[in-house]
């Protein structure tokens, strides 16, 4: 028989199948970045190639996935280099963030490439799905069948269109469950030590799936008993385990303070809870589990009671990762689908294995093959239809303008250059060189007149914030009461509800000066603002009057000192002036006015000039750097002109 005829044309189906799922989607968005967490691995690949320092000095996930994006980062500078598009790694630009969720990517390949990454690791694990079922089975029904349901899971997919760690991990822990499965059958040192490596894989990929251990001290268990702990095998396993996690997460060892910083902050980040994702979680993955895998669940369920009873040990070495890591991560407050990721799989293997337990059932009544052959088909159609169905109707939807593409459009094209603007995650991109524009982690994280006393002229609130408190309103009757007393008070310029994504914009009554700045002092931007200034009347013979409207941007008391050179059309001085920003006032936070007076020879010329202003931190005698709120540096700020009329 050819190799032809005997390659496997049902499973090569189904990676088809499953990569063009998880491929159709990927561009959803650009060059807009709507996920919260893809600048986190991007930002961090794209530093290791432009500083050449391997440190991600980020360790909310271990370094395996961001090295590996580095790697597809590098191979797409080596084309744009031969190409003549590149010239140094500097060339890769980094997004163009505002706050969560709201990013701009400057190069939209940067996030094609991650993601398709992401989406060929993802249709990868269909290959060990069906591996993992052939060991349950001496038929291909189990594992075609499993594979069938990854290839078409809903859950699976969207996070397989993603840069972040989960398909990774996921790929590495069935990569460790598969041989930990050999080796209730063949412990050889071999399975051992593929099944250490793959632990230390899934590990480097994400910490929680540490718990991928358990299937293969399960297997252990079973194969060897009471003497489990006399066999060198498992020792060894585990020090290829932690060898390959140092291996490719190296800076856990040689940068322990920042690591350790970083994993504490993440269990307690899980552990603490999230205002708008903050329930129980137990039931939150139930629910879950139940939208999207439906009567899976009760398939894999009923497999699984089978196998303890007759006491498979393969099908119980697979149900210890699932009880046990889905025990714990329903222990924290926080919870995401990507969280309950790593069971899908097994909980798919296991409704599949249910299928085949039918099937030899079946065979001992007297039924036709057709028919039973027919009702198997049935059968795994009513299981993996909807699971198809889903997958399908969340790639059109995603690929589809939603509220924040067409509020994102409205704004542009309806709202004056230069203005201000305050906006929460998941709300539209702002384009930060034509308006002023900052990003809060909430809106209400102010009050409404704290808005109005920084001079913010809109405010724009995303449902991806305020959708979990209308949905559960007794239990954030608090946050609502916040959001209605900015609703009732504001005035709604906009509103928009495309593609189930709402986006609300609301208009104040702040009232600034009739000349714009909006220059920011500070390496940041975040000591002061100039916010403007007002016209004068100015006559030869007398000193230039000039009022200012000031805002302190951080919430430190700290003393300032402004500096202002009057300039004429060749750029002379012709005056100056000195004095403390608040007038010997004090501190005081919001926007405040203030006037000062700039002493000019009598003999000045009549005509147009022009003010430079500069501010010192007096402590540090520090003459701060100004910027625009678009953080493009302003060498010096001038403003005007000031026309000096003849009396």
């Amino acid at each position: 028989m050819s190799r032809i005829q005997k390659a496997n044309w049902v499973l090569i189906v189904i990676v088809i199948l499953g990569l063009m799922l998880r491929l159709w989607g990927i561009g959803f968005g650009l060059p807009y970045m709507y996920n919260p967490d893809e600048g986190v691995p991007l930002g961090v690949s794209l530093r290791f190639l432009q500083t050449g320092d391997l440190n991600p000095h980020v360790f909310a996930w271990p370094s395996l996935s961001y090295y590996l994006n580095a790697l597809v980062l590098l191979g797409y500078f080596a084309w744009g280099r031969l190409a003549g598009v590149f010239t140094t790694p500097a060339d890769l630009l980094s997004p163009d963030f505002i706050t969560i969720a709201v990013a701009k990517a400057q190069l939209p390949a940067e996030l094609w490439l991650g993601r398709a990454l992401t989406a060929v690791v993802g249709t990868l694990s269909i290959f060990w799905v069906y591996a993992i079922g052939r060991q349950l089975s001496n038929g291909k029904l189990v594992a075609r069948t499993a594979a069938l349901f990854l290839a078409v899971e809903l859950i699976d997919v969207q996070n397989s269109q993603l840069i972040r760690p989960d398909t990774l991990a996921v790929f590495f822990a069935l990569w460790t469950i598969f041989f930990a499965l050999k080796i209730v059958d063949q412990p050889t040192l071999r399975n051992y030590v593929l099944a250490g490596i793959g632990l230390g894989l899934a590990t480097s990929s994400k910490y929680n799936l540490i718990f991928a251990v358990l299937p293969l001290l399960v297997a252990h268990f079973i194969r060897f008993g009471r003497r489990l702990l006399f066999r060198r095998e498992i020792f060894i396993a585990a020090v290829a385990s932690v060898v390959t996690f140092f291996l490719t997460t190296p800076f856990a060892l040689f940068d322990v303070s920042t690591f350790w910083h970083w994993f504490t902050f993440d269990a307690s980040h899980y552990s603490g809870g999230q205002l708008a994702t903050e329930r129980t979680s137990y039931r939150w993955y139930l629910t879950l589990l139940w939208n999207t895998q439906g009567w899976i669940l009760f398939a894999a369920a009923a497999q699984a009671i089978r196998g303890v009873l007759v006491r498979s040990p393969k099908e119980i070495a697979l149900l210890s990762f699932i009880v046990l890591y889905t025990a714990f991560v329903g222990l924290f407050q926080l919870h995401y689908d990507s969280t309950i990721l790593p069971v899908i799989p097994l909980v798919l293997i296991l409704a599949a294995q249910f299928v085949d337990t039918l099937v030899q059932w079946s065979e001992r009544l007297t039924i036709r093959q057709s028919f039973r052959t027919a009702s198997v088909a049935i059968l795994i159609a009513f299981f993996a239809l909807p699971l198809a169905r889903a997958s399908a109707a969340r790639n059109e939807l995603i690929l589809q303008p939603d509220g924040r593409e067409n509020a994102r459009q409205w704004i542009d094209a309806q709202l004056a250059p230069g203005s201000r603007i305050a906006l929460e995650p998941y709300s539209p991109f702002v384009d930060k060189k034509k308006f002023n524009v900052d990003g809060y982690f909430a809106v209400q994280d102010h009050t409404p007149d704290w808005y109005v006393a920084n001079g913010f002229e809109y405010l724009i609130f995303s449902q991806g914030v305020y959708g979990q408190f209308f949905a559960e309103p007794e239990r954030y009757g608090a946050e609502l009461d916040q959001l209605n007393s900015f609703f009732s008070r504001f005035h709604e310029a906009a509103r928009f509800n495309q593609s189930n994504f709402e986006i609300r914009i609301l208009k104040t009554n702040a009232i600034l000066p009739s000349h714009r700045v909006a220059a920011r002092y500070g390496d940041s931007g975040d000591l002061v603002e100039l916010v403007g200034y007002d016209t004068v009347d100015w006559k030869s013979g007398e000193p230039l009057k000039l009022k200012m409207t000031w805002r302190p941007v951080g919430d430190k008391p700290e003393p300032f000192q402004v500096e202002l050179r009057l300039l004429d059309d060749t750029d002379r001085e012709v005056g100056r002036t000195s004095s403390d920003l608040f007038q010997n006032k004090g501190w005081q936070p919001g926007m405040f006015e203030g006037t000062w007076t700039i002493q000019v020879p009598a003999d000045t010329v009549p005509g147009n000039y022009r003010v430079q202003v500069d501010v010192v931190w007096t402590r540090y005698a520090y003459r701060a750097p100004a910027m625009t709120w678009g953080e493009e540096k302003i060498e010096p700020v001038l403003i005007g002109p000031f026309e000096l009329k003849a009396k």
